[in-house]
């Protein structure tokens, strides 16, 4: 489940009794819609507007009625005094709702229940409140909002909606380094996919030293978790892990080899380069663990470990990763950030401040998952997930991994929200590489920013408000071209 658009409009008096039409496209293969509906201000805060406009009201109600034969002169009266008593009606409401139709036009429901505004309702074969049960066919659908009375300066609507179906896009966890007792894991393949299932992941990364032996114990069948086929090149002056391949690829090599012919074996196999744990002490704390690799092209790397393990066991590593990160997407690499555990006992699972790779894509298969790395549709996280969206005045919407025209820059906007955070934090806008904007205190609800016009690349951190400040979240980057 994703939310797979999110508009927010920002209305004003003058829009009063108009229909705004927003379109969205429904993929093939959803089952059911979930839409939520919010608009701020709901009631009007200018008391004495309101007091202006109502006894201007009662007035001209009282004066139709005045000289009325039909109407009592004591009810006139009444009316009257109500002008002097207006009070009582306020505070007056902003109202809208919306009405959704299907891509042939046809009316498939309406939404005007103020006790559900701010929460998710359902739309489906076998659903709902406010909508017509039925399928949801692909195509483009419409939200037509109604904007019965707006009275405060400036209302900001919310429109989201997700998609449920076999085929629906969402977030998918998983561990990018793993280690068998065929190199020198604890466990064997089976116990390990045990425990990553155990611990609600849905893939893995099989990547034992400088070997592919444990590649014949991958359940042949596509069973969760889904192991993805790799290895780790453990050589004298660095590590990565080769994710996707089935062949073994010798991983011998000089300390100013350029790599480019291994980096190339991996590529023609399907698969993905990931430099491991970067900035981990090497020799002689950890023989050949630090990369040393200073001849290779980065175009040749598809990923990099930004959070290896425990954050406060490598801080020092994972933020000298985090920078290095940072300098090669300024130099205008395409390398997406991935966390990883480097497992090699299961009590690793079990750390609170190590980090899952989760991964958008409409299935988790090998395929899907593969493709969604190289995209940079990731996020690295201790649970908590971000939706973000960069929304131009086109009213297009990108989100993590996607690029955005040079010429939609202007008047774009981000919008990012945060589910699963356990308490507050620090939200970061990180665009170039250096900090544009702090949330302090944030829990996880909507905010939105200004896409500065200089930039070449955006992302968004959440922080500890401790002195380690240890991140929560990472996203990676959406990108400007």
């Amino acid at each position: 489940m994703r939310r797979a658009f999110q508009k927010i409009i920002r209305l004003h008096p003058e829009d009063t009794k108009k229909l705004v039409p927003i379109p969205i496209e429904i993929p093939t293969g959803t089952e059911a819609l979930r839409i939520k509906f919010s608009y701020s201000p709901m009631e009007v805060d200018d008391l004495e507007l309101g007091r202006n406009l109502m006894r201007a009201k009662v007035k001209s109600y009282a004066a139709a009625c005045e000289g009325d034969p039909n109407i009592p002169p004591a009810v006139q009266a009444f009316w009257l005094q109500l002008a002097q008593d207006v009070d009582r009606f306020l505070p007056l409401r902003n109202l809208l709702n919306f009405s959704l139709y299907d891509p042939t036009g046809r009316f498939r429901g309406r939404w005007d229940s103020p006790q559900y505004f701010g929460r998710w309702a359902e739309m489906g074969p076998d659903l709902s409140r406010g909508f017509i049960c039925g399928g949801v066919t692909a195509g483009e659908w419409t939200l037509e909002l109604e904007v019965h009375a707006l009275l405060s300066k400036e209302v900001e609507a919310v429109l989201e909606v997700e998609i449920l179906g076999a085929d629906a896009p969402r977030w998918f966890a998983g561990e990018m380094h793993s280690h068998t007792n065929h190199s020198d894991g604890r466990a064997s393949l089976a116990e390990v996919r045990q425990a990553v299932r155990e611990h609600g992941l849905d893939f893995m990364v099989l990547s034992d030293h400088n070997t592919i032996a444990a590649h014949p114990d991958i359940p042949k069948e596509n069973r969760q978790p889904l192991v993805i086929p790799g290895l780790e090149w453990t050589t004298f002056h660095g590590h990565a892990v080769a994710v996707g391949v089935r062949e073994y690829i010798d991983w011998r090599a000089e300390k100013q080899d350029t790599l480019h012919e291994k980096t190339a074996a991996v590529h023609r196999q399907g698969g993905l380069v990931s430099i491991a744990h970067p900035f981990t002490v090497g020799d002689p704390f950890c023989t050949g663990c630090e990369w040393e690799y200073a001849n290779v092209d980065p175009r040749d790397v598809d990923l990099v470990e930004i959070w290896s393990g425990s954050w406060q066991k490598h801080a020092i590593p994972n933020w000298r990763a985090l920078t290095w990160w940072d300098e090669l997407l300024n130099r205008g690499c395409r390398i997406t950030g991935v966390g990883a555990r480097d497992l090699h006992r299961l009590e690793q699972l079990d750390e609170p401040d190590t980090a899952n790779t989760y991964v958008w894509a409409p299935i988790c298969s090998e395929e899907e998952i593969i493709a969604a790395l190289k995209r940079g549709a990731v996020q690295v996280s201790q649970g908590a997930l971000a939706e973000l969206g960069v929304q131009t005045k086109s009213g297009a919407v990108y989100t993590i991994g996607d690029t955005i025209p040079r010429h939609e820059q202007a008047e774009a906007e981000l919008h990012v929200s945060v589910s699963g955070l356990e308490g507050a934090g620090e939200l970061r806008l990180i665009g170039n590489g250096r900090v544009i904007q702090r949330v302090r205190g944030y829990s996880g609800e909507p905010v939105a920013f200004a896409v500065p016009g200089e930039i070449s690349w955006l992302r968004v951190q959440v922080h500890r408000t401790t002195a380690d400040e240890t991140p929560l979240l990472i996203t990676n980057p959406v990108y400007f071209s």
